[in-house]
């Protein structure tokens, strides 16, 4: 087992990391999106047009592919279903023309197929690193016109408001504060 760590982390030295500072979300995207007429399938859209966004930058190829676990976009598009009820709910999206199946038969990689690649389309809204630890309240807050959602005047994460009473910081934020203040006093 130690060879086997050892040789993945000699040649991940050899790939350099990518920063990405932006993903532009277009005009033609959001309409897509917005035209499936479904909360939860607009989420999950959304959440795959992010992620093949991300990966095309980082790349450098627009292949519009996403390598993500069902379980793992079900969690990101914030969806509350079992599993295999998600499964049938995201077979969904091939008939809609969200995504198309890959040719290869062993991939399990997933091709978005209405990711726009027209520099004359529309940007709405730019994609910040931050954004993608909550991509479905982007989402929503975007849809929304910003009402219900709000973000995190310290690390500008965007959270959903409470309705009882207005936070200022997610919950991280607020913990850090909480003990940071302890320490003052």
């Amino acid at each position: 087992i130690y060879e086997f760590v050892h040789k993945a982390i000699n040649s991940a030295k050899k790939v350099g990391l990518k920063r990405v500072d932006h993903i532009y979300i277009t005009k033609s995207e959001l309409d897509f999106i917005k035209n499936l007429n479904d909360i939860k399938l607009e989420k999950i859209a959304f959440v795959l047009l992010a992620l093949a966004k991300y990966h095309n930058e980082v790349s450098g190829e627009d292949n519009n592919m996403v390598y993500l676990k069902l379980s793992e976009v079900k969690n990101m598009a914030r969806i509350n279903m079992s599993r295999i009820d998600f499964e049938y709910f995201y077979a969904n999206l091939y008939d809609k023309g969200v995504l198309k199946h890959d040719t290869s038969p062993t991939s399990t990689m997933q091709i978005v197929n209405f990711v726009s690649h027209n520099p004359d389309d529309d940007i709405v809204f730019e994609l910040k690193e931050i954004d993608y630890l909550e991509l479905a309240y982007v989402y929503l807050s975007w849809k929304n016109a910003g009402k219900g959602y709000t973000r995190c005047q310290r690390c500008n994460r965007i959270m959903k408001q409470s309705k009882t009473r207005p936070r200022k910081y997610c919950e991280e934020c607020a913990k850090d504060t909480e003990r940071e203040n302890i320490r003052e006093r």
